[in-house]
């Protein structure tokens, strides 16, 4: 327990606050045997986010501690039990509050839908800067809307369509296509077919969007063409014809094909490795064999298996906010925490600093990233510390700012939000209450220690009772008490099928898989004073409700507050969300519908088979029971 309590102090000083709240803070060590610490958590879903996220992080601290190598285990435990003692996890009981998270998120973000880029693209990004890699991104995938998989796509695209994709306006979009650098950089990758404006015939004729050429089939950068093209020109006496230097070629290390040289250094087109191949070896070879030998070398320079991958709920939600910079540099360090077998780990040390990120990205002032997290401070800086980006910090986190030997280029450790939407968020939709969103869709979450953001939910039904899709990404300033914003456009609210509408009743606890605070607070006339208190300070309306269970339970017998709505109250205020432990917390975690059936059949006078339940409620008075259904689910 010592050695656990060292590292969870360890964590809190390096992880954001939410994150450690939401996933580490009630945790607890369990037992210890043989080199494995075994550590509860409450559900399925914290289990999985932790084996993820800090299960090397842990070992690593723990090695520290006890001067010895540790193994970590993360398990459900659903009661405390003594560390001699492990209880078997029951996964039934905690299998609907984490297939609920993680269907939230698999609804709202639908992993699924995402651009996949050869993680060659790099290279090309160092050329293009960020802004035109995600202009490039956004036609790459307007085509592939179009049917486009391979090769070169002509189509039409509307610069709204574009414009949606890479994250800015239109009035931005149309803005760079009139650049001349802008195709410049873009050449062999977007090129626009220029020709007299063509009409679309009808009561009321409209230009037709413009045509461009996407190329689909990514091309190498001017630089590496030419090394290539200089590389296969010399091995031809070496390897005794264009068949063996073709041979030789997929077998050769990259350092030794491609350059070494800054693409800015290094004029002309890109060439794919085809265009290549057939403008050296054209009646050498066939073309048949040409071509096949094409795609091995392109295999070769392009793996399969390095991709960059990019959702479009990010596209859509999260690029326009984050920024063009920041959001590449947030893609790219994300990739860098998946290691070569798949493993998740949200730390990520760049051993450049500020200056190899800006490297990726093309970008001549190291500084500028550096002011992605901090702001500007310099004499020019109209208001000194302001982030332009301010969403940066609830994507990634520099943690050991001001140790490294270099300003610029000391080596820099990133947390990284591995996540699209961050778990926070996904948790709130679920736990707040549904008639709060029939007014506003606001869901307030603290990203740093001053600075606010917020997503804007649009709900739509997926489930029986649950609803939730994120729409917009908004940030606000620093704010002492977030308060709803107003005016929100109808399809922003939620649309509830409630089975009291009828009678005009009020829908009690709403959706039956989550409690709602909102309702737990009113349904006990809890006061407009506390109850501002309550939500200020973030709590949840589990920790709520299992307090009140406490009250009605048989370890709460000794309370002088009976109804136990003022011991909820003070309880809930000293920890948002904690709870009193025991069965109270236990039962607390279940979907309210089950509860209030447990609750119903005791009364009716049925045994409930449940060991949580029958520990709280075995010696109770029926006359407590039916208090406690009315102060949990109302009349």
């Amino acid at each position: 327990q010592q050695a656990w309590q060292t590292v969870l102090d360890q964590l809190q000083m390096e992880m954001p606050r939410a994150s450690f709240d939401s996933w580490v803070r009630d945790t607890r060590a369990i037992s210890y045997d043989d080199g494995l610490l075994t550590i509860g958590v409450r559900n399925a879903y914290a289990r999985d986010w932790l084996e993820s996220r800090l299960a090397s992080t842990v070992s690593r601290l723990l090695i520290g501690i006890m001067n010895r190598r540790v193994a970590v285990e993360f398990v459900v435990a659903q009661t405390p039990v003594d560390e001699d003692e492990l209880d078997e996890p029951d996964e039934k009981e905690v299998s609907i509050s984490a297939d609920d998270i993680a269907s939230l998120y698999d609804q709202v973000v639908r992993p699924e839908r995402a651009v996949y880029l050869p993680g060659y693209f790099r290279k090309h990004l160092v050329q293009l800067g960020p802004d035109l890699g995600w202009m490039y991104l956004g036609f790459r995938q307007a085509a592939y809307g179009e049917g486009a998989r391979a090769g070169k796509k002509t189509a039409r695209f509307s610069g709204k369509q574009i414009a949606a994709l890479c994250g800015v306006t239109e009035r931005t979009f149309w803005n760079r296509l009139e650049r001349n650098q802008t195709w410049e950089k873009l050449s062999g990758l977007v090129t626009p077919i220029y020709g007299e404006a063509e009409w679309m015939d009808g009561p009321q004729p409209r230009r037709l969007p413009r045509k461009y050429t996407v190329a689909m089939t990514l091309p190498l950068t001017a630089a590496d063409a030419h090394a290539l093209m200089r590389w296969l020109r010399e091995q031809v006496e070496i390897h005794d014809g264009p068949l063996g230097t073709l041979a030789a070629s997929v077998e050769t290390p990259l350092q030794e094909l491609l350059s070494d040289e800054p693409a800015s250094r290094i004029s002309g087109t890109p060439q794919d490795v085809l265009e290549i191949l057939r403008q050296l070896f054209t009646g050498d070879l066939p073309d048949a064999q040409i071509v096949a030998f094409a795609e091995r070398l392109r295999m070769h320079i392009m793996p399969q298996n390095d991709l960059i991958v990019v959702s479009h709920f990010f596209l859509e939600h999260i690029l326009p906010h984050l920024g063009a910079g920041p959001a590449w540099m947030y893609i790219l360090l994300r990739d860098r925490c998946y290691d070569r077998l798949g493993e998740e780990r949200d730390l990520c040390t760049v051993q450049g600093g500020y200056s190899e990120i800006a490297s990726w990205l093309g970008i001549a002032r190291p500084l500028t990233v550096y002011e992605w997290f901090y702001g500007r401070s310099n004499k020019k800086a109209k208001e000194p510390g302001k982030l332009r980006f301010p969403v940066t910090s609830a994507y990634l986190t520099v943690l050991d700012q001001g140790k490294a030997t270099s300003f610029v280029e000391g080596a820099r450790t990133f947390r990284v939000l591995l996540n699209d939407v961050p778990p926070e968020i996904v948790q709130a939709a679920i736990e707040s209450d549904d008639d709060l969103y029939a007014d506003f869709s606001i869901v307030f979450t603290q990203f740093a220690e001053d600075h606010y953001a917020t997503f804007s939910i649009v709900f739509t039904q997926f489930a029986e009772d649950l609803y939730a899709i994120f729409r917009v990404f908004k940030t606000l300033n620093p704010l002492i008490n977030p308060k709803p914003l107003e005016g929100n456009p109808p399809s922003a609210r939620i649309r509830r099928k409630k089975k009291a509408d009828a009678t005009g009743k009020k829908a009690g606890v709403g959706s039956a898989v989550y409690w709602d605070l909102y309702f737990l607070l009113a349904n006990n006339a809890v006061s407009p004073k506390k109850q501002t208190e309550l939500h200020k300070k973030g709590a949840s309306g589990e920790t709520f409700a299992a307090w009140l269970l406490y009250a009605k339970s048989a370890a709460g017998a000794g309370l002088r507050d009976r109804t136990g709505i003022s011991n909820a109250i003070a309880r809930t205020l000293e920890s948002p969300r904690g709870g009193p432990g025991g069965a109270a917390s236990e039962l607390a975690k279940l979907p309210p519908h089950r509860l209030k059936a447990m609750l119903e059949r005791d009364l009716e006078g049925e045994e409930i088979d449940n060991l949580d339940y029958q520990a709280a409620f075995e010696t109770q008075p029926d006359s407590g029971k039916r208090a406690l259904l009315k102060q949990l689910f109302g009349d």
